[in-house]
């Protein structure tokens, strides 16, 4: 059990070593296409897309496509956005084996935001994870909100 309350039942997959257009292998660069056509579809901003997928993943350092971490409540959260099964994936009305999926994770973790009217990366990083970011963007946990922040400064920069 790791500091969140939660079990990992899987170290999940490393990205693909792909280069993308920021000039680096973080997840949100790398897929950078891919984001771009589930932002595109659901009409939210593909940046809150790109800073989330690198809050959710190590800095964007672990693209954990096929992780599975089983939580304290019994649910599970699944995939690159890590779609909790009461959450986002129960919302999106898919299962944790559709949300490993990587463009099914985008396309729900796309739809959620939008639903929840998330249209800064404080707003996002809340609607995200609202026990470790504040409405107010106060960290409560991880440093969920200051991580979310600096990665949309950093994709904004070189998109």
């Amino acid at each position: 059990q790791n500091g969140s309350g939660t079990n990992d039942s899987s170290t999940g997959s490393s990205g693909s070593g792909e280069v993308g257009v920021c000039g680096t292998q973080r997840c949100g660069d790398a897929l950078g296409a891919e984001i771009q056509e589930a932002a595109n579809a659901e009409g939210v901003n593909p940046l809150l897309l790109q800073a989330l997928i690198d809050t959710e993943n190590a800095n964007g350092t672990n693209c954990a496509t096929d992780k599975i971490r089983n939580e304290t409540d019994g649910s599970q959260s699944c995939g690159l956005f890590q779609l909790n099964t009461r959450g986002a994936a129960a919302a999106c009305g898919i299962s944790c084996q559709e949300a490993l999926d990587v463009v099914t994770n985008l396309r729900c973790a796309a739809d959620y935001l939008k639903d929840g009217g998330a249209d800064t990366p404080c707003k996002a990083a809340h609607r995200w994870n609202p026990g470790a970011c504040s409405s107010s963007c106060q960290d409560l946990f991880y440093t969920y909100c200051s991580r979310t922040e600096t990665s949309y400064e950093f994709y904004s920069s070189c998109n």
